[in-house]
């Protein structure tokens, strides 16, 4: 049989089959629904609840001072990217954090700012988890900032009046206010140390389609590689019968599939928007498909030595699921390994989704 009469045959096989047909039409339109679902604020920031209680009674509401009413305010107008919010009550806390409506939260006494002014600075706030917290630590730093901006000035204006060698000098020479005016000169002019954000909170937003899209590439390079795998234990099948022993037969039911899944990969990368490394051009366009055909010819080639190397179905059936989990595990799909383990870098390059990413 001609291989193009084969390939049109093949092509004609699988698109009779109904699962292929529904993955076609399903996957375009999840990745539509997916990438063009109404936002809503909960997606842009992450929440962390935060209740002021009585010191005395953790379970109780805490009565409102200055101290305490400037923290509340500086953690609404935040411009960070956690979203703090005052919840209604301890008990209220609680409960959202373990639904995971809030990813931390944490229980303020109302003389927070008196205890640490007192020097006690251990175990004053009361962190609230559930086994989902993933970032508390780092809310942690962002809210210890907050509350050290308002106790630092009170702390250096004691300290220069009370312990300071210019302390006899208070308040002749200077005073509370010449005091604060200084402090806020050094605090945000920069001569001291800063930080410079190539990123700003407005730049960034987090939220669940961004979460989604971004190992995408990785998942569709494995997609590809399977079907590669699937048609070559077809080809084992087909190879039962003398007739189909050949070359041509190998080629054509190992690239089909791919063929496929191929088309399918490039109608999903470019039907979501704010997909990493896709450029929603022509250029784009053309370019991305040159990587996926080259990636596909690299597959084949690689199937094709293993169906060459390995004459028995059984041994393939064994392999390609661990191998599958390998790709998964050492390319750069959910997380880059290497950056933590630089070893891992070269047994990356075994693993065939790896060279479409780099």
């Amino acid at each position: 049989m001609r291989p193009m009469r084969l390939f049109l045959l093949t092509v004609k096989q699988y698109l009779c089959s109904p699962f292929l047909l529904l993955l076609l039409i399903a996957a375009p339109v999840l990745c539509f629904y997916v990438s063009h679902r109404p936002a809503t604020e909960a997606d842009d920031r992450i929440r962390v609840g935060y209740c002021i209680v009585d010191p005395d009674a953790q379970n109780q509401i805490g009565e409102t001072n200055e101290d305490i009413s400037w923290l509340t305010d500086v953690l609404a107008d935040g411009e960070t990217l956690f979203s703090f919010y005052q919840s209604s009550s301890p008990d209220a806390l609680r409960a959202e954090v373990a639904r995971g409506t809030a990813e931390c939260g944490y229980l303020i006494p109302s003389d927070l700012f008196e205890q640490l002014r007192s020097g006690n600075r251990r175990e004053l706030i009361t962190l609230l988890t559930s086994p989902r917290t993933t970032m508390s630590d780092v809310i942690n730093e962002t809210l210890f900032a907050n509350i050290f901006q308002r106790l630092s000035g009170q702390v250096f204006l004691r300290y220069l009046t009370k312990k300071s060698a210019v302390a006899e000098y208070y308040p002749k020479a200077f005073t509370d206010q010449d005091v604060e005016e200084l402090y806020q000169k050094y605090l945000t002019n920069g001569s001291t140390f800063s930080f410079t954000y190539d990123n700003t909170v407005n730049e960034f937003h987090y939220g669940t389609t961004a979460v989604l899209t971004q190992p995408l590439r990785g998942l569709f390079a494995v997609l590809i590689l399977l079907c590669g795998f699937v048609g070559a234990l077809s080809y084992y099948q087909a190879a039962e019968h003398p007739v189909f022993a050949r070359v041509s037969v190998r080629v054509v039911r190992i690239v089909v599939p791919m063929l496929f899944a191929c088309i399918l990969s490039l109608v999903c990368l470019f039907g979501m928007p704010g997909v990493p490394g896709i450029d929603h051009s022509l250029t784009g366009l053309l370019l991305e498909s040159s990587r996926l055909l080259l990636y596909a010819l690299i597959c084949l080639v690689f199937l094709f030595l293993i169906t060459t190397l390995i004459p028995y179905r059984g041994i393939l059936y064994a392999l390609f699921p661990l191998y599958l989990m390998g790709c998964l595990i050492f390319s750069p799909i959910f997380l880059d390994a290497a950056q933590f383990l630089p070893q891992l870098k070269t047994i990356s390059y075994f693993f065939l989704p790896t060279w479409y990413l780099l």
